[in-house]
């Protein structure tokens, strides 16, 4: 016990070791405070309270020897002691040297014979590192459950929007606990509606015993397990991969979902094959959006246009590459809208460097598909017997052009017809007078 004492002014020896006495044994420090709040008289029953700072605090105010936001709640304390000498109990900041505020909590208790009050402490610092460590662990779980929040937006996000069928099924009674859009639109039904359903229910009973067998041994070993089954409209065969996870103390299977052509006759297969013959056929093949920016082109037609890539023709207009870029194309257009399709339009067609070939194209509306657009054939005549004779002379090759219009009357509007044939003579007048002048 450290004990260091002042010019204790009124205080008997006898007094101040029985005050000494009764405060060292109820507290850990213990300060005596004169009228003019000095403090006379320091006790303390600190091990790692040294003399040295105990005698540092002998005769200065006590408000030089707390911290500057413990002054008020200091000042408060004398003067409630003083007052009716009920004081309530105060936490103090001490200042030291070296290291952290020493932190006690004070009572005041009033000597009105001495005019003193003796302010008994408590050592803080246990409770100050649990509640700092306290304030830690809150800081660290806020963390976790905010990183826990952010995986979980992201997850619902992949879920959601994924292109891929998934459905989440309980282990033990295998029932659905959750299925993305995708799944839902795989087997016919809202994705709130498969929420709690058997799985075995979306399947045609002949498959379920397969669907049971590749669930039992996802759960036996741990791998994932495929098996093929009829949904159960029986009229399209899903592949279901399943395999086992866990999510905290429960045991769930992740069954992704694809379509598979074994019941639907192929269709996708097919679909597949056309793709892959239109892609290498020797007729350009070309989809646009409705208003005839390019969208898809085959090989063929990249060769015609004399571009190495399909990216450098994707949203550039067709009517770019066809003889007279500002009718040819809106010509096809309006036809194929208004009535489905257009079948061999003659015109010419230019490639990026100035190649032209004599061609005939096809052309299809598609309103059907998720964004209305044009498909359009493209057959070379420019080498085949199919070519008409004017097109065999080369120069001569524009009066073809004016014999299509006049074809074309009754079945193009006739604005565009004026345009397209006022536009075919100035060219043909054009390339004649270069011919005359050389």
């Amino acid at each position: 016990m450290t004990s260091t004492r002042g010019n204790a002014q009124g205080l008997t020896p006898a007094d101040a070791r029985t005050a000494r006495t009764l405060v060292a044994s109820a507290c850990d420090l213990a300060l005596t405070i004169d009228a003019a709040g000095r403090v006379v008289d320091v006790e303390s029953g600190l091990d790692e309270f040294a003399e040295a700072e105990a005698e540092r605090w002998i005769g200065r105010p006590i408000e030089e020897v707390v911290t500057e936001e413990s002054r008020p709640k200091i000042a408060s304390l004398l003067a409630e002691a003083r007052g009716d000498g009920r004081a309530r109990w105060r936490e103090i900041n001490h200042p030291t040297p070296d290291g952290p505020d020493l932190p006690v909590r004070y009572a005041a208790a009033y000597a009105p014979d001495e005019n003193v009050v003796i302010l008994m402490g408590r050592d803080m610092r246990a409770i100050a590192s649990l509640q700092s460590r306290l304030v830690a662990a809150q800081q660290a779980m806020e963390q976790e459950y905010e990183r826990l929040r952010q995986m979980e937006t992201r997850y619902r996000i992949l879920f959601q929007t994924a292109a891929e069928a998934f459905l989440v099924v309980e282990a033990g009674s295998e029932k659905i606990v959750e299925a993305n859009p995708a799944a839902a639109r795989l087997l016919g039904r809202e994705a709130q509606a498969l929420a709690g359903r058997a799985l075995q229910e979306q399947f045609a009973p002949a498959g379920r015993p397969a669907l049971s067998g590749a669930l039992a041994a996802a759960l036996a070993s741990g791998r994932s397990e495929t098996a093929k089954i009829p949904n159960a409209a029986e009229t399209r065969t899903l592949e279901v991969r399943a395999t086992l996870f866990r999510a905290g103390s429960e045991t769930l299977i992740l069954c992704v979902l694809r379509a598979s052509d074994a019941v639907e006759g192929g269709d996708e297969a097919a679909e597949r094959s056309v793709m892959r013959l239109m892609r290498r056929t020797t007729d350009g093949f070309v989809l646009t959006d409705d208003a005839g920016r390019i969208q898809w082109a085959n090989d063929a037609f990249l060769g015609f246009a004399e571009v190495a890539l399909e990216e450098q023709l994707r949203g550039e207009s067709l009517g770019r590459f066809l003889g007279r870029p500002g009718v040819d194309l809106n010509v096809m257009l309006s036809n194929a809208q208004e009535h489905g399709r257009l079948r061999q339009f003659s015109t010419t067609l230019r490639g990026a460097y100035g190649t032209t070939a004599q061609v005939e194209i096809s052309t299809a509306h598609l309103p059907g598909e998720p964004k209305a657009g044009f498909g359009f054939v493209i057959r070379d005549v420019s080498r085949s017997g199919a070519a008409p004779a004017a097109a065999r002379r080369g120069a001569a090759a524009e009066p073809q052009s004016i014999e299509h219009m006049v074809e074309l009357v009754g079945s193009v509007p006739l604005r565009e017809l004026v345009r397209a044939t006022t536009d075919e003579i100035e060219r043909m007048c054009i390339q004649t007078a270069l011919r005359l002048t050389g």
